[in-house]
């Protein structure tokens, strides 16, 4: 009995390990972010009823963002975050077109820091700037 039980544990165990693992990243990170003592969120509504949301700490460096009901792109086409500062905007990476997207920012995220959402050629911008304007802003300050 105790080895049966033994192995239950060890068995429970791993599955968990696998299952932690196996996250996707932009997940792992949201749940960090949710913990956070600093976690926050912002949202705003987009004209076409859908909405975008990010989620943040600065403490950990890390967002976030969700979105719900995206309006359609062309194929050849993404969605483009940045984070506008002083200084200018600086790309937060790519997503391709999902109604419902998350996605894990891969720019460090600083205090306030303005979040920006843009359609951009696949890739993304060429120059390392917006060439549209943004469908999507949201203050995290």
């Amino acid at each position: 009995a105790a080895a049966v039980a033994g192995l239950v544990v060890v068995g429970g165990g791993a599955y968990a390990l696998v299952s932690q693992l196996t996250r996707p990243p932009e997940v792992v990170a949201l749940d960090e972010i949710e913990n956070a003592e600093d976690a926050a969120s912002a949202s705003a509504e987009l004209s076409t009823g859908g909405e975008v949301t990010l989620h943040w700490s600065v403490e950990l460096g890390q967002a976030v963002m969700t979105a719900d009901d995206l309006p359609d792109i062309d194929d050849d086409r993404e969605y483009e975050m940045w984070f506008v500062r002083e200084d200018g905007p600086i790309s937060a990476g790519v997503f391709g077109e999902d109604e419902n997207a998350v996605a894990l920012i891969d720019t460090e995220m600083r205090e306030g820091d303005v979040f920006a959402v843009t359609v951009e050629q696949a890739g993304g911008s060429p120059s390392g700037q917006p060439t549209t304007d943004p469908f999507v802003v949201i203050a995290t300050s």
